[in-house]
């Protein structure tokens, strides 16, 4: 509970008065990493890892994270959850070389989700032979939901106040706030909504 400042190889680690339980934070390479964890955010079975220099990683305050992996790889990524945010079980978020993940205030992730700004693996156009599948940063708005079993793919935009259902896979910029996502590919099906946490 009591705030923490550490710095070591050159990485920063602040907890403000949150607990951070049974959750590991593993910087393999790389310097000039900061990871800042906000106020009353509990965050529990989880993992952080970065591979690579001058990442950011922030989560803000009063959140409830539990069984979240966070990776990130290569230099200059930066990886933001808002306040008030909730993450169930089971998600995964990946970063990699140069891009960002923006997660607004007031979300709430279901189980078994996996959002990342990659592919992964290089797509190589045989004509010309280079490379035609780079990162893209993914922008998730303010009180989003998202549904147990979603894949948030690289360039997606989810507005705010959206519901993402049940396994979809999202991967295009949506605008419409306050919409309902469901589907694969994920496609607008209604509009003119609003959740809350209560049954």
């Amino acid at each position: 509970m009591v705030e923490t400042n550490l710095l070591f190889g050159g990485n920063y680690l602040q907890i403000n008065n949150s607990n951070f339980i049974k959750s590991v934070f593993e910087c393999r390479e790389g310097h000039e990493n900061t990871v800042i964890l906000g106020t009353n955010t509990f965050m529990s079975n989880s993992i952080l890892l970065i591979k690579g220099s001058n990442n950011i990683v922030e989560i803000g305050s009063d959140g409830f994270i539990n069984g979240l992996v966070i990776t990130v790889e290569g230099d200059n990524n930066k990886v933001h959850i808002g306040d008030k945010v909730f993450v169930l079980d089971d998600t995964r978020m990946i970063t990699v070389d140069g891009s960002t993940l923006h997660i607004g205030n007031e979300c709430m992730f279901s189980d078994r989700i996996d959002i990342r700004t990659t592919d992964n693996h290089a797509i190589i156009d045989m004509d010309t032979s280079k490379r035609i599948n780079f990162e893209e940063d993914i922008i998730i708005g303010d009180k989003v939901w998202i549904g147990t079993g979603v894949n948030i793919l690289k360039g997606s935009v989810i507005p705010d106040g959206a519901i993402v259902g049940a396994r979809s896979v999202v991967t295009k910029q949506y605008q419409q706030n306050n919409s309902v996502i469901v589907g694969n590919p994920a496609r607008v099906v209604r509009n003119n909504v609003r959740w809350t946490m209560e049954r």
